[in-house]
């Protein structure tokens, strides 16, 4: 069967058909807009009709939509941020949880993450712009969601959101101010509230990603996503932080990983203004022979900058 079509099929199925009328009377009543339908969540109704608000305010396709709304323009557009989220019930957020391992599992094949390049203007003045594929912003608006999910689910259900969780960014792009690339693992890896057993799994993809790429078996999707420079970084910002984001143990053998013989060749490189702070992190007689390879990593890669 075709994924779209099992997808709607699946979604009938979860509405009680006895919820059609007074859900309908609701709608009717005024018009409706995404804030509404994170109100009626924290309203005394029952389960099932909230079960209709939080299935509008995932729902990645119009043409997915299985239950009466008249503001169809509004679907897909994730107006709503993730924190609706943090409030269900342990009922309605498995709920919402399996929405989204379903909805990514049929998109995620569907989505194109090159932007389509255009030119826009008049009277000589023309104006390049990039247009992202029409589940960007479904897929951009999950990883959020799973990264908040990871916190509030029991183990079994984050491991099947944590495997469609993406480490880079759903799209490319590049302005003056930033790029893409392995932002989301940033963001999991700085995180303070997320367990670390999340971190470790995301710190084996990513090394798996980085040892595939010096390896020639892949490459970046763009030069400026190289995932070892990513990396290297991702270290720089957790140590430069008041608190550790996650134990130092785990810290210092990232820092062997960053400089170990493995990752010869790779882009892989330390901030000359963070060096002090790694040193810090690794002071101590049981650390002096990462702290000494360290230094030559350094001297070696920046020896223009001492």
């Amino acid at each position: 069967m075709n994924p779209e079509k099992e997808i709607k099929k699946w979604l009938k199925e979860q509405l009680l058909s006895e919820d059609d009328k007074p859900w309908k009377a609701w709608v009717d009543f005024e018009r409706r807009e995404p804030r509404d339908l994170a109100n009626l969540l924290q309203m005394d109704v029952k389960e099932s009709i909230k079960k209709r608000a939080i299935l509008l305010l995932l729902l990645p396709n119009v043409d997915w939509l299985p239950l009466y709304w008249t503001e169809r323009e509004n679907v897909g557009k994730f107006y709503q941020d993730e924190t609706f989220l943090e409030k269900l019930s342990p009922t309605l957020l498995n709920y919402a949880a399996e929405l989204i391992i379903r909805f990514c599992e049929v998109i995620k094949p569907l989505h194109c993450d090159k932007p389509k390049s255009v030119v826009e203007g008049g009277r000589g003045i023309k104006v390049f712009m990039q247009i992202p594929d029409k589940y960007h912003d479904a897929l951009y608006f999950y990883n959020h969601c799973i990264l908040d999910m990871l916190s509030l689910l029991p183990e079994a259900v984050g491991e099947r959101l944590f495997a469609l969780y993406s480490l880079k960014d759903i799209s490319t792009y590049y302005n003056m101010e930033e790029a893409s690339g392995y932002n989301p693992f940033q963001i999991l890896m700085l995180r303070q509230d997320l367990d670390e057993r999340w971190k470790r799994k995301a710190d084996e993809a990513m090394k798996k990603i980085i040892f595939s790429e010096v390896r020639g078996e892949t490459k970046p999707r763009e030069n400026w996503e190289d995932a070892s420079t990513w990396y290297g970084e991702t270290l720089g910002y957790a140590i430069g932080r008041e608190k550790l984001p996650y134990s130092p143990e785990f810290l210092i053998d990232q820092i062997g990983f960053l400089i170990s013989k493995d990752l010869d060749g790779s882009r892989v490189s330390v901030s000359s203004y963070k060096v002090i702070e790694f040193l810090q992190l690794l002071g101590g007689d049981e650390h002096k022979k990462l702290r000494q390879d360290f230094s030559r990593f350094v001297l070696s890669k920046n020896h223009d900058k001492f």
